[in-house]
């Protein structure tokens, strides 16, 4: 965008009477507000009934704004303008809007010199104007018409209705007495009336000088409140130092308590994780001594059969049923075994037992039974 486009339009402008002094400034920068309103302008100038969208504070408005005003002296002035380069808002916007301009501008400029052309202008305005009121007028009748003849209508369907009712009134004799009384019914009920409203604006006057009064008293009372708020402000007492100091150790007071009570809770909690995992433990060493005492005690009841010691009593000729401790021989078996035999033969077997490391080795006897604190 050259210098001189700019200056002229900022000359336009100003000669077609815009409503802001424009600047060649104005258009260094992108500027969508400024170029927003001389669009707006220009509408306005083509057609003064044509109303754009004026809000311009989001992107997609923006857009919308644009198109309209492209379209609208598209249509009006049969000019096309590239909506990309206004809405950037900048020199290239101005070269978009000089045709335009022009337009607006050439018949000011050849009708400035030219006196009879100004009346013939003045004229043709003030019958503009005349005409578009007329217009506004049929609009306006033309937006009643609907409405008054809809109520007609539906007038004229009730008068089958009425007209039963008004040949029945009409066909009774009128009591001339009834109407009387009916009447001066009527007529001291509109008096009373009278009478109250002419009481009402009899009593205005005093209404008013006692509103008056209470708004002055109102209005003292909110001075004197006021005058007495400033200086209980502006007052400081003897102890407010003392108090404040109060105020700040007291603040530091409480912030060591939040510190002390924060590490309080912190330490208790860990207090009681450690008896929680405290009481696990001893409840996995009880449940384990407990299996342990129920191992042991089927042990006692079924004890294992001695291998070694039955070998070694086939060896010396005799026969050994189960161990040491005689599991495994019946009450029969154990008749059977002579007492002598097996006195005459234990020498040799202590002997024996004695050379060999395999002595069978007696278990630690255990209770029968008994609790954990016994075990």
């Amino acid at each position: 965008m050259s210098y001189r486009d700019l200056r002229d339009a900022t000359e336009i402008l100003r000669a077609l009477g815009f409503s802001r002094i424009v600047s060649i400034d104005n258009f260094r920068a992108p500027n969508f507000q400024l170029i927003g309103e001389i669009l707006e302008w220009m509408v306005g100038k083509f057609d003064g009934e044509i109303r754009v969208k004026s809000n311009l504070e989001h992107e997609s408005d923006r857009v919308i704004f644009i198109k309209q005003c492209v379209l609208i002296l598209l249509t009006k002035a049969r000019i096309k303008c590239n909506p990309r380069n206004l809405y950037k808002a900048d020199g290239n916007a101005v070269k978009e809007l000089m045709p335009a301009l022009r337009v607006l501008y050439s018949p000011v400029r050849n009708v400035a010199s030219d006196p009879e052309e100004i009346a013939k202008i003045t004229d043709l305005r003030s019958t503009m104007i005349q005409n578009k009121q007329e217009v506004r007028k049929c609009n306006q009748l033309a937006v009643e018409i609907p409405q008054t003849g809809a109520e007609l209508f539906e007038l004229l369907n009730k008068e089958n209705d009425l007209r039963k009712q008004r040949s029945f009134v009409l066909s009774q004799s009128l009591n001339l007495s009834q109407a009387d009384r009916v009447i001066k019914k009527l007529t001291s009920k509109n008096e009373k009336e009278h009478d109250e409203l002419s009481l009402k604006l009899s009593n205005i006057s005093t209404d008013e000088a006692s509103l008056d009064q209470k708004i002055e008293k109102r209005t003292r009372e909110y001075e004197q409140l006021q005058k007495r708020l400033a200086k209980l402000q502006s007052f400081r007492p003897q102890y407010i130092e003392e108090y404040e100091k109060l105020e700040e150790k007291l603040k530091g007071l409480y912030g060591d308590y939040v510190v002390k009570f924060r590490t309080l809770s912190y330490l208790q909690e860990q207090v009681w994780e450690i008896e929680r995992n405290d009481r696990d433990r001893h409840l996995d060493a009880e449940k384990n001594m407990r299996l342990a005492v129920e191992r042991m005690k089927l042990e006692n009841a079924n004890p294992p059969i001695d291998v070694n010691a039955t070998e070694i009593g086939r060896k010396m000729g005799r026969t050994i049923f189960g161990n040491i401790l005689g599991a495994g021989l019946s009450d029969d078996d154990s008749d059977d075994v002579s007492v002598g035999s097996i006195s005459k033969n234990s020498k040799e077997e202590r002997d024996m037992y004695s050379e060999t490391d395999d002595y069978p080795q007696l278990p630690p006897k255990q209770p029968s039974s008994g609790s954990e604190n016994d075990f």
